[in-house]
């Protein structure tokens, strides 16, 4: 019995500490207002002020309103959102993934990362979590109000070599220093993480200057810039004609090279960003399937309920009735 215990145990330290790996996207906002500006909705977001709850309070993590810091993500504990849930994180995050890997899809792409390696979910992401390894362990910050390269304006998977790790972790250190200290140097905090990401951004264009050879590789450039457009536009633009033209390609050939590239074709990807938005705001808001309709570009409601219907095999009602999620 003591041995069925100690692996129950286990296991749930595992989750809980995997589930905030993913839940760093949200664990400090929430919604608070829906506003109607030209006939659009827009969500805006505010950092929680219940945080006594989310950790221990742990000598190598840190969490106020202000800064979030992980050192140490085995210390981390009650979970707040569960990990079928979809995340539109409000502001960057970064992680150095210490053990174990996980994986998740960020704007439709997946990353698979691994001990070794740093990922970044950009500002406006819709995240998916896939799975995880029993042994993932991670460090990371959340970031706000500080200019972002251009190379991390979408997501990123980097490998870092050993004397980039250590010197990533040692501005992990420096800031948590910091936080030892009252009143906090927010300031100071701040130009840590900028050098932080200025390293990892050198890598990441370092990595993308790197020669290509490979006769798939105009693909490859071209399912990208269409996922990348995908997320921009897909609330607005719902025909192919349009991706197309921002491509300099006719609708036939954007088709052929998506599908030849992905297996999916042009609308089967722009309609499952369509139903991802649907669900992030079905879980997380408020706002009557109406306005969500309007928010994603359709005539009515009706319109809508059939569109997600037809792809979920369930009503946008029933989706958000049966949701087992906290509202945060």
């Amino acid at each position: 019995f003591s041995d069925i215990f100690i692996i129950f145990a286990d296991f749930l330290a595992i989750s809980i500490a995997m589930q905030f790996f993913f839940q760093t996207c949200v664990f400090f906002e929430k919604i608070i207002l829906m506003g109607n500006k030209d006939n659009k909705y827009f969500v805006t977001w505010q950092i929680s002020d219940n945080l006594t709850d989310i950790m221990d309070r742990s000598d190598f993590n840190f969490i106020s309103p202000e800064l979030v810091l992980i050192l140490d993500s085995k210390a981390l504990h009650q979970p707040l959102i569960y990990t079928n849930c979809l995340i539109l994180t409000n502001e960057g995050r970064v992680f150095i993934i210490t053990n174990g890997t996980i994986d998740v899809n960020i704007n439709l792409v997946p990353f698979h990362a691994s001990r070794g390696q740093i990922l970044t979910f950009p500002i406006g992401a819709v995240v998916e979590l896939l799975g995880w390894s029993d042994d993932l362990e991670y460090q990371g910050f959340v970031f706000r109000d500080l200019p972002i390269p251009q190379s991390l304006r979408k997501p990123v998977l980097v490998k870092a070599t050993n004397c980039l790790l250590k010197r990533l972790k040692g501005y992990l250190r420096s800031m948590l220093l910091l936080t030892k200290e009252q009143p906090l140097n927010l300031q100071a905090v701040k130009h840590l993480q900028q050098a932080f990401l200025a390293d990892i951004a050198a890598c990441a264009d370092q990595m993308h200057q790197q020669p290509h050879n490979q006769p798939e590789d105009y693909k490859e450039h071209y399912f990208l810039h269409f996922i990348e457009l995908v997320n921009k536009y897909c609330t607005t633009e719902h025909n192919v004609s349009f991706y197309a033209g921002q491509l300099n390609l006719s609708p036939n050939r954007l088709s052929a090279v998506i599908k030849a590239y992905s297996g999916k074709t042009v609308m089967q990807w722009l309609h499952h960003r369509l139903v991802l938005q649907a669900k992030v705001l079905l879980q997380n808001s408020q706002l009557s399937i109406g306005n969500i309709a309007s928010c994603l570009g359709f005539k009515n409601q009706a319109e809508f309920t059939r569109f997600f219907k037809r792809a979920t095999g369930i009503s946008p009602k029933d989706y958000r009735n049966n949701i087992n999620i906290p509202f945060i």
